[in-house]
């Protein structure tokens, strides 16, 4: 029997004391009050990343960085040692999403991972119960293409064209340089935020709100970058405390603050240099996997209160379902926590589950894994290691050799739950197309998770290379290297990387990270080597026969580009970046006819990337050879594409606006074009692609349509 199967008789009891409270809020309350108050419970999900629980000062910490969150922790229940299940992004919200561990949910890693549709998720639970959903997300790690937004009515990410990025200055050559990062800031979720919680206040909704500015770099805005100038990331944190109190304020203005359900956690925490890990995502120490959790109804939950049971962030899922009153989640690991949370005991005591893949993406070592157990803590790996946490907070005293019986009972104790609720998969892994795999080095992430041939029971039950302890070192300078990429200073990521990649030559992410930090002549000499070496390594990933075709057609060798990218379609026939980028090369090349043969293909064997169809009604509706083009076709398209896109993207429009002028309707055509010239004036485009769109909205005014010379390029990604 499952644990949830024991809790019924409770749920009947929390649901009659939630009733009660909306029904009898006291005597000589006006019916009016009594109505608003029996509504369903909005609820709100704050995910805070990279946020340890003692950077807030309601876990100790004396810099007084939160005091937002600590005001609000103060009218609500505490959870001193809540654990997450992945020290990175996208494997830890899809355990908050679905009260599932990684090995259940599928989604292992951020980068090669996705979210299998066979999850259900907190979000489609309330959407099938009339509520109104949306999220706002802060990093590409976990946008729409990860399958986290299913259930989502709304799901505002970096694709998104009424964002804010957040922009940073930059020390590079002695001199600070304005550099935008791909991120959204605690400015933008917040307003966000507050924008919907005003449209929806009457409506019972479910908000969940990620704020990703802890995460390095750590650059915070003035003036809060001079409030703890010795500790940059506290004053990340404190920034993003500010923002949260404004969202909260929000919700006592609009009068709803006590018919809302407020969580505010976080993804993983990070490591600020404890046993060597400066970031995250590496070790399962608790400075990553140990992180808040505060869990606020005003009037219905006793302020105050603080629970020092050990708790997941997979129960999280099942403890919002049950206090709103809603159908639970099947054949998850997370338990409801209402019990902790009305005082009463949650038997029996809860184990805590972590792992992170890196090592094994980096070095190919085993996953690294870890259980706590009561006071215990073990770590799987070829030194085993074991801590007394109740004497131990800093996991500094390792008594796996003095505790050999401890140990072995942990190790059965892992391997059996891991067992019994692993679930095989072949729908949770995609390829890492170049754009995702440059949005991931900016962030610091290079590792791809596990190779294609990865068993779980294997790496359960046989260790194998070294253990990750040894490679600290290691990943500092990995570590290092990628903090040098993102600031632009290439040639120190290289001093750093080109003595990991020659120590471990079947390394990808490090083969990945060389790559990138080659320049000018030293990049044309020898990445067509390293190249070679990556199809070796992974030889159905078309991602390195795109980065090759880019590499020739630098070099002048525009057959040999042709010919890498046609490989990359051969492996995967519906890579965006493939065939998108052959059918403007071919294009620049002359060769119009090939390129529409190239899109047609496209649409018609990968009807769900619109990519492929707006190109072809670019081409349709504007191609210099009156052979090629057709109006009233590429107006059909550019209809098609408006009509299915789930976010409003300017070069949608812009093609439209080109197919309405081809078919002489240039009133309509000048509207459109006015539209999208606004959409990317307002997103920083560069000046080039400004200048098209005036152009074109010049010659619809001039009741003309548009012609593209045979060479040009119609590439207008969002910057």
């Amino acid at each position: 029997m499952r644990l949830s199967e024991t809790m019924v008789p409770f749920r009947v009891a929390l649901l009659t004391g939630l009733m009660w409270v909306a029904c009898n809020p006291g005597d000589g309350a006006d019916p009016e009050r009594q109505a608003v108050e029996s509504r369903p419970l909005n609820v709100l999900l704050i995910t805070l990343d990279t946020t340890r629980a003692d950077a807030l000062g309601i876990y100790g910490n004396e810099r007084l960085a939160t005091p937002e969150i600590d005001r609000f922790a103060a009218r609500g229940v505490v959870f001193d040692r809540a654990y997450t299940a992945q020290p990175s992004t996208l494997p830890a919200h899809a355990t908050i999403m679905t009260g599932r561990m990684p090995f259940a949910h599928g989604a292992r890693a951020n980068a090669g991972y996705v979210l299998p549709s066979d999850n259900e998720t907190l979000a489609e639970v309330f959407a099938k119960n009339g509520y109104v959903t949306a999220a706002e997300i802060a990093a590409p790690v976990i946008g729409r293409e990860t399958q986290l937004d299913q259930g989502f009515q709304h799901y505002r990410d970096l694709d998104s064209f009424d964002i804010r990025l957040k922009s940073v200055q930059v020390l590079r050559d002695d001199e600070f340089h304005g550099q935008d990062l791909f991120e959204r800031d605690a400015i933008d979720i917040t307003s966000h935020g507050a924008n919907f919680i005003r449209v929806h206040a009457d409506d019972p909704f479910f908000l969940w709100l990620h704020y990703f500015d802890p995460h390095a770099f750590y650059a915070p805005p003035p003036p809060w970058n001079s409030r703890f100038s010795d500790a940059p990331y506290f004053s990340e944190i404190h920034f993003m405390d500010y923002h949260v109190g404004k969202l909260l304020a929000e919700l006592r203005h609009q009068g709803i603050a006590e018919r809302t359900l407020v969580v505010i956690t976080a993804d993983h925490g990070e490591g600020l240099g404890e046993h060597g890990e400066l970031t995250h995502s590496y070790y399962v120490y608790d400075s990553t996997m140990r992180v808040p959790l505060i869990v606020a109804l005003p009037g219905t939950l006793e302020p105050g209160r603080r629970v020092a049971q050990p708790v997941r962030t997979a129960d999280i899922a099942p403890t919002v379902l049950e206090l709103a009153g809603l159908p639970p989640l099947n054949d998850i690991q997370g338990v409801s926590l209402a019990p902790l949370l009305f005082g009463r005991s949650l038997p029996p005591e809860l184990d805590a589950y972590g792992e992170s893949f890196e090592p094994l993406a980096m070095f190919g070592t085993n996953v690294l894994r870890f259980i706590r157990h009561g006071r215990w803590k073990y770590i799987h790996k070829v030194n085993p290691q074991l801590f007394d946490l109740s004497e131990d907070d800093g996991e500094l005293v390792n008594l796996a050799t003095e505790k050999p019986q401890v140990v072995e009972e942990l190790r059965e104790r892992l391997l059996a739950w891991v067992r019994g609720d692993y679930k095989e998969r072949e729908d949770n892994r995609t390829t890492i197309d170049a754009e995702t795999l440059q949005q991931l080095a900016a962030l610091g992430y290079m590792g791809e998770g596990a190779p294609v041939d990865f068993e779980e029971e294997d790496d359960l039950e046989e260790f194998r290379g070294v253990d990750p302890n040894t490679r600290m070192s290691d990943m500092e300078a990995y570590a290092t290297a990628f903090g040098a990429i993102r600031s632009g200073n290439f040639s120190l990521a290289k001093k750093q990387l080109d003595p990991l990649y020659a120590a471990n030559p079947e390394s990808l992410p490090i083969l990945r990270g060389l790559l990138s930090s080659l320049e000018g002549d030293e990049r044309l000499e020898r990445a067509p080597a390293l190249l070679e070496v990556a199809k070796r390594l992974e030889p159905e990933n078309p991602l390195y026969f795109i980065q090759a075709a880019d590499l020739y057609q630098e070099l002048g060798d525009e057959a040999r580009s042709e010919q890498e990218l046609r490989q990359a379609l051969v492996l995967e026939p519906c890579n965006a970046t493939a065939r998108v980028v052959l059918a403007a090369r071919l294009r620049e090349w002359g060769r119009s006819p090939e390129q529409s043969v190239v899109l047609k293909e496209g649409v018609r064997d990968c009807d769900e990337n619109l990519d492929f169809m707006n190109d072809l009604a670019y081409v349709l509706a504007t191609s210099h050879d009156p052979k090629l083009r057709n109006g009233k076709k590429a107006l059909q398209l550019a209809r098609n594409v408006l009509d299915r896109a789930d976010v409003k993207r300017p070069d949608y429009i812009d093609t439209f606006a080109c197919a309405l002028a081809e078919v002489g309707n240039f009133r309509k055509a000048v509207i459109q074009s006015r539209r999208a010239l606004d959409m990317i004036k307002s997103r920083k485009f560069p000046e080039e692609i400004v200048s098209t769109y005036r152009e074109h909205l010049e010659l619809f005014e001039a009741g003309q349509p548009v012609r593209s010379e045979p060479r040009e390029s119609h590439l207008f990604s969002p910057p």
